[in-house]
């Protein structure tokens, strides 16, 4: 049994992952904590990714994340429709790196199965990681669900 499909799509799900987290630092940069973890978050899964490279057959670098220019929001795009883009960001990222946490058991458990503890190590370096960043997504739309739902169109 090969876990080559496997270990290929978790890394570039984990390459996925940290464009999702580049982009949502980039487009909400006037939300200071979302703009610094996220970058933080982002580097998080591109080192799993380096760390997949060596097991998946992908070259480390052979995925580029891409930095969306910082300059904002277009000046039309009215403030409420900024507020439920990161919502809608921050929701996007939570899926996905839900994705990406349950990938990471598969291939532990798949490591313990097949007996490659390198693997298992990986896994249970990675996964840890990969749950923060969920918890992270999670408790930014918690916290920030209600204060921007809530707030009125001119506020």
């Amino acid at each position: 049994m090969s876990l080559e499909p496997l270990l290929r799509a978790l890394h570039d799900a984990e390459h996925a992952l940290a464009q999702h987290f580049e982009d949502v630092a980039a487009e909400h940069r006037a939300e200071h904590e979302v703009h610094h973890v996220a970058r933080d978050l982002a580097r998080w899964s591109l080192r799993h990714a380096e760390a997949l490279a060596v097991f998946s057959g992908r070259g480390v670098g052979e995925h580029a994340v891409r930095r969306v220019p910082a300059d904002g929001y277009p000046h039309a795009v009215l403030r409420r429709e900024r507020r439920l883009c990161l919502l809608n960001d921050l929701r996007q990222v939570h899926l996905h790196a839900t994705a990406v946490a349950v990938d990471w058991e598969m291939l532990s458990q798949a490591a313990q199965a097949l007996r490659r503890p390198e693997l298992q190590r990986l896994a249970a370096d990675c996964r840890p990681e990969t749950l923060r960043q969920t918890a992270w997504a999670q408790g930014q739309l918690t916290v920030l669900s209600p204060q921007l739902l809530t707030v009125a169109p001119g506020g």
